[in-house]
């Protein structure tokens, strides 16, 4: 069995977490990548992941990466925790979306494989998918040009979304520094 890959803060490319079409996406195929470093590509090549490359434009060298998919068909569905000073907010398949707009800063990701090609190639298992297994986002940055507002909660923690499938901004009016209703 191939253990999981566990990553401390890594640096999300290619977010497609609401599963748009998009030139290299089908719709509802939900995925997203995440930049490796060197050690964890050592640890892990040897058990046949498909780790991909970047050609790295600054200096020489390619920037290894490696392609996640999100499935919410599996019976062990990925679970996706943003944590804040309110406590804890759980997304699911209907809001997942909201994270293609945000930058995740601070996060553990662990990443579990599915090898749907039992056979072997070089004494490894072929045809190994990277699948998400759970995402605790312990601190996200949202831009001013994201377009989703500040994320508001309701009483049991879930966002409150739209019809455009865009987070609600707080609608609270302020005259001198202090709301008002």
């Amino acid at each position: 069995m191939i253990a999981n890959i566990v990553l401390e803060n890594p640096k999300f490319i290619y977010k497609n977490f609401s599963g748009k079409v998009t030139q290299h996406n089908v719709k509802g195929m939900r995925n997203f990548c995440v930049i490796l470093n060197q050690e964890t590509v050592d640890a892990i090549s040897k058990d046949g992941w498909h780790i991909k490359y970047l050609k790295n434009y600054k200096e020489d060298g390619l920037i290894p990466y490696l392609k996640v998919s999100i499935n919410y068909n599996y019976i062990n569905k990925p679970e996706i925790i943003v944590l804040s000073s309110d406590g804890k907010t759980i997304l699911n398949e209907d809001n997942i979306g909201i994270l293609d707009k945000v930058e995740i800063k601070n996060s553990k990701l662990i990443i579990r494989s599915y090898t749907y090609d039992k056979g072997l190639k070089d004494n490894v298992p072929a045809n190994i998918i990277a699948y998400l297994k759970s995402l605790e986002i312990r601190d996200l940055f949202i831009s001013a040009n994201s377009n989703i507002g500040t994320v508001v909660t309701d009483a049991d923690k879930k966002p409150v979304i739209n019809d455009n499938d865009e987070i609600e901004p707080i609608k609270e009016k302020f005259i001198d520094g202090v709301a008002i209703d």
